[in-house]
């Protein structure tokens, strides 16, 4: 009885245990052209990590973007 318990808490507890990470807001093209700022230190954040951010929605439209100033 004790195993069955336990195997039916095992994955809530798991569950638990992982928090969900925020999603980040994603900005159009247009977006980042009407905002500098935020264009600049998006760059700034991909450029800094291509490995795990290139492929993000916000790296590929601030780097269209930029490309177009």
């Amino acid at each position: 009885m004790k195993k069955i318990i336990l195997m039916a808490a095992l994955p809530l507890l798991l569950t638990s245990c992982f928090e969900e990470q925020p999603q980040e807001e994603v900005h159009t093209v247009d977006w980042f052209m009407k905002n500098p700022t935020v264009l600049d230190e998006t760059m700034k954040k991909c450029n800094n990590n291509p490995g795990e951010l290139a492929d993000t929605p916000n790296c590929k439209n601030a780097i269209v973007a930029y490309n177009r100033r």
